[in-house]
């Protein structure tokens, strides 16, 4: 490949080192992810001729959005009666892997995919999308907007093809076409990927990085709610991971990541620091209900948008999205957010096989998993007849308030060994009534996130500062460098010159004689 090429060599070797869990062949899947089902992996158009890969789950022979009770295996799924015709189609979960956008695969998205496929009866499509160095920013979020289109716009060619390689591909398994209902569509991510997942719902006006207005792929007309699920995402991308305020607690980076300077060399491949402040780059700065009323019919958050955002407690992206809930409940958006704040857990927990976990880290994730499950099932409209398997989905549904927002009560879980997780509360302000922890989490992002902010303003300043200044002071010394290579050529050309002139004056002082005859000088013959 060209492009393995164009980048230093430093450059080079990091990326190959993160690429390597990349190389491991798909059917170690069969390893990871037992329960099934497996994924179908083929290549979606994309615009400028660009393929993106998609990973895609096809849930057992249920009917549409029909639960399965939690942990059924596929094959005992499969023995269920076939009842796909009785609903216009599956929904579709659209899943983004983390990583920085330098490193990771849609292949550890996979237990998670397959669960959510499993047990909600859903499609669900883990996206490959473009990473640094070799390709740029606003690589990624163009991958994501494809795949999108390709699930709600029959107008795409990509529609059709998603469509045609499913079906083909279940034909081949012997099985009966399906169908996708493009009206239930939900995202999700997970660090990098959740800032993919929350781009989705914005529209941001008068965007610096395309110069002009950027829309959500989704229609602001859509039908139905459209349910996010947000991993601990990345939402302010203005300071790298070494440059962020770390919680109290947090050890300090370690590793070959830390040791070799993985993110700092290749993050900024990706994303470069004049971009990092723009709105698409760092979604958490994009407006959540503008404050120009006009803009507020098709700019800010989607108006179906409904939002669950996991915050383990080890993370330094935590600060960020505590002023993010902030700035969603003082925009009136607060009704749409549900957070889960995890204690004794660290960024990215929730993607590490069970068998790297301790007992009460594995319950941790095995919760918020499932919560985000009954989450999606809420706001896919799930029936209380489809919901009898699932615990908890029916009353959730049953004690909805009317802002809208999911009722917090129903998806507390009791506290298992040290590590629990924290009463799950809703940010919003329903009939004005917060209950305890809410109060004290906005009070946390009151007193400590608005310094944080500040904090990061200066910092990100400060490091377009440093990269100013860098690039200054490189171009004096490439200035100086010219300089010098021309005095070198000077002191050159005047030796060569007084070579020349010396073979002049020997010349003109010399006289040449018959051969044989010594030479005499001018004196001499006179």
């Amino acid at each position: 490949m060209p492009e393995v090429f164009s980048h230093p060599f430093g450059i080079s070797w990091r990326k190959a080192l993160v690429s390597i869990p990349r190389a491991v062949p798909n059917f170690v899947l069969h390893f990871t992810n037992p329960q099934g089902p497996q994924p179908m992996v083929f290549n979606l158009p994309s615009r400028k001729d660009h393929l993106i890969p998609v990973y895609v789950f096809i849930p057992p022979k249920h009917a549409p959005g029909r639960l399965v009770k939690p942990g059924a295996h596929l094959k005992s799924a499969l023995r269920k009666e076939n009842h796909e015709d009785e609903d216009p189609g599956f929904p579709v979960l659209v899943d983004f892997h983390g990583g920085g956008f330098i490193l990771g695969s849609c292949q550890e998205q996979t237990p998670f995919c397959a669960q959510m496929c499993r047990e909600l009866n859903c499609v669900v499509i883990s996206v490959d999308y473009r990473l640094g160095p070799y390709a740029k920013y606003p690589a990624a979020n163009f991958d994501a907007e494809d795949v999108v289109n390709a699930v709600i716009d029959p107008e795409r060619y990509a529609y059709r093809v998603l469509r045609d390689s499913i079906n083909s591909s279940l034909e081949k398994a012997g099985r009966s076409p399906i169908a996708l209902d493009s009206t239930r569509i939900a995202f999700s991510g997970f660090s990098s990927g959740g800032n993919l997942a929350l781009n989705l719902v914005l529209s941001t006006k008068d965007d610096p990085t395309l110069h002009g207005d950027w829309p959500s792929p989704v229609p602001w007309s859509h039908e139905r709610e459209i349910p996010c699920l947000l991993f601990y995402p990345s939402l302010d991308c203005r300071l790298l991971p070494h440059e962020r305020p770390r919680p109290e607690g947090l050890d300090p980076p370690s590793g070959f990541v830390e040791r070799w300077k993985i993110e700092k060399e290749l993050m900024p491949t990706y994303l470069p620091v004049a971009r990092r402040g723009d709105p698409r780059a760092s979604p958490g700065l994009a407006d959540i209900t503008p404050a120009d009323e006009a803009d507020r019919t098709e700019y800010g958050l989607h108006p179906k948008a409904k939002m669950f955002l996991v915050l383990p407690q080890f993370d330094s992206l935590n600060e960020q999205s505590l002023v993010w809930i902030d700035k969603v409940r003082d925009q009136n958006r607060g009704g749409d957010l549900l957070v889960e704040e995890v204690q004794g857990v660290v960024h990215g927990w929730t993607q590490f096989p069970d068998a790297w976990l301790e007992e009460g880290h594995r319950v941790l994730k095995s919760q918020v998993f499932e919560r985000a499950r009954t989450f999606l099932a809420v706001w896919w409209g799930i029936t209380d007849k489809q919901a009898q398997s699932s615990s908890g989905i029916s009353a959730l549904k049953g004690n909805t308030p009317t802002n809208g927002a999911p009722n917090t009560e129903v998806l507390q879980a009791p506290p298992h060994s040290e590590n629990a997780l924290r009463p799950s509360y809703n940010s919003g302000r329903a009939g004005n009534h917060l209950n305890a922890d809410v109060d004290q989490i906005f009070a946390l992002s009151k007193g400590r996130g608005g310094n944080v902010n500040v904090n990061v303003d200066e910092l990100f300043a400060k490091a377009k500062q440093e990269q100013l200044d860098q690039q200054e002071q490189q171009h004096k010394e490439q200035e100086e460098q010219q300089r010098e290579r021309e005095r070198e050529k000077q002191e050159e050309e005047k030796e060569q010159q007084q070579l020349r002139d010396d073979r002049d004056d020997d010349g003109t002082a010399t006289k040449t004689n018959t051969p044989g005859e010594p030479s005499k000088t001018l004196t001499e013959q006179e």
